[in-house]
């Protein structure tokens, strides 16, 4: 079974937030589907999509609140898939992943 790690660019969609791959949400929920993968992801980059959130509905109640309702959402969303797992910050795993990933350039 193979390992994809998701860093914070690709779980925005998830989040409803636009990212720089423009990967959809449509997209990323057809890969979570897929029997021969299992994703992986750090609690940081949930603080780093909550930073996202703060700073963009900053000046805008109704699109904070918009935000929050999908980001609440999506938690549960990444909580009740059994297929996306939560790294902690110091898994030995993340070094193991990062490396396979930087040998392929």
């Amino acid at each position: 079974m193979m390992r994809v790690f998701l860093d914070t660019t690709y779980l925005m969609p998830l989040f409803r937030l636009e990212n720089s791959v423009n990967l959809k949400i449509e997209e990323i929920k057809k890969l979570f589907t897929r029997d021969d993968l299992r994703f992986l992801y750090q609690m940081v980059s949930l603080i780093e999509l909550k930073w996202i959130i703060i700073r963009g509905g900053e000046n805008n109640d109704d699109l904070r609140d918009d935000l929050e309702a999908a980001f609440s959402n999506s938690l549960r969303y990444l909580e009740d898939n059994t297929k996306i797992l939560t790294l902690s910050i110091d898994s030995d795993t993340i070094n193991d992943v990062s490396y396979e990933l930087e040998k392929y350039g």
